[in-house]
C-alpha cells in the first residue's frame, strides 16, 4: 500500500522538491515472502547499474507474478529488460550472489535499530512502522523541513 498510495505523493511533494530524502534499507523477510531475498538481490543488481528505483518499482508492480515462483530469476531478467538494464551484467550479478553480503549487513543494521517489519521508516531518529497515508506524513515532514530551514 505504501508503494502504490503514499510513495507517489511523497516523491512529488517532498523528495522531488528536495524537502526530504528517502534511503532504502534492505530488510528481506523470507519467512513471509519466500522470494524476498531474490527480489532484494535484483534491486541491488539494478542499483549497480544506477537503476535501483526503476527496478524497485517494477518489482512491486509485478510482485503477484513473481512472488510464488520457485525460481524468479528468469522473471527478474525480463524486468531488467523493462528497466533498460544491461541484461548480461544484471544476470551475472544475480548469479554471483555478490549482493547478499550488502543485503545481510543492511538487514542486521535495521534489526539492531528496532525495525521488524516493512514498510518501516526512521524519521528524525524515530522509528515509524507500517503503512501511513500521505496526510499522516505531511505534518511530520513539514515540521522537520521547517526546523532544518531555521537551522540554516
Amino acid at each position: 500500500m505504501f508503494w502504490a498510495e503514499t510513495m507517489p505523493q511523497l516523491e512529488k511533494e517532498y523528495i522531488d522538491t528536495g524537502k526530504a530524502r528517502l534511503t532504502f534499507i534492505n530488510l528481506p523477510i523470507p519467512q513471509l515472502h519466500p522470494n524476498a531475498l531474490a527480489a532484494h538481490e535484483g534491486a541491488m543488481c539494478a542499483a549497480a547499474q544506477h537503476q535501483f528505483w526503476p527496478m524497485h518499482n517494477l518489482l512491486y508492480a509485478h510482485q503477484p507474478d513473481w512472488a510464488r515462483l520457485r525460481d524468479p530469476s528468469a522473471y527478474f531478467l525480463a524486468l531488467a529488460d523493462s528497466a533498460r538494464l544491461d541484461r548480461p551484467a544484471f544476470g551475472a550479478c544475480l548469479g554471483s550472489g555478490r549482493m547478499r553480503s550488502v543485503i545481510s549487513t543492511e538487514r542486521q543494521e535495521a534489526l539492531a535499530r528496532g525495525v521488524q517489519s516493512t514498510p518501516s521508516f526512521i524519521v528524525g531518529g524515530t522509528l515509524l512502522a507500517g503503512f501511513a497515508p500521505i496526510k499522516a506524513w505531511r505534518p511530520i515532514l513539514d515540521s522537520l523541513y521547517q526546523q532544518r530551514q531555521k537551522g540554516r
